[in-house]
């Protein structure tokens, strides 16, 4: 039950947080699509990532790792024009891999609070920590978050 409550808390972040944009386009806008590599996170060990940015405050995002794999999305929380900004947000993490001969796949909620940061070059780091749920009692996890921002072409 306590799942289920926190993940219509963050659905109502994302919506609340979108509703506050404007017109005005920050680097989020300008580069929405990222790729990057961690360390740690939803996977364990080390993930490769791709994000995506609907708007400077929603993003969705989809890694795999040695461990596992995992989608998501995150609400980011601040002024427009900031190049970093805090965030929320939730992931489904999948560790383990259908046909390995151990336990299965475990699915587990990965619930992370961070700060974003994107360079004018496109350059991103992401630091976070998280709550991850196994079914068992909270555990507390973190991630290092390096990559690059692809600029939105622009129609002339």
């Amino acid at each position: 039950m306590q799942k289920y409550i926190l993940m219509l808390a963050v659905i109502f972040i994302f919506i609340s947080a979108d509703a506050q944009s404007t017109a005005t386009p920050n680097r989020r806008e300008l580069r929405p699509l990222g790729v990057s590599l961690n360390l740690l996170g939803p996977t364990g060990l080390s993930a490769v990532n791709v994000d995506y940015f609907f708007s400077r405050h929603i993003s969705i995002e989809a890694g795999a790792g040695f461990y596992g794999a995992y989608i998501g999305g995150k609400a980011y929380i601040g002024k427009k024009q900031w190049a970093g900004m805090p965030y929320v947000g939730y992931t489904a993490a999948m560790f383990g891999f259908p046909g390995q001969d151990d336990d299965g796949v475990d699915i587990n909620s990965y619930l992370p609070v961070g700060y974003h940061y994107v360079s004018k070059r496109g350059f991103n780091v992401a630091i976070e920590a998280a709550i991850i749920t196994d079914g068992s009692p909270f555990e507390i996890f973190g991630q290092l978050r390096l990559g690059y921002r692809f600029k939105k072409k622009t129609r002339k």
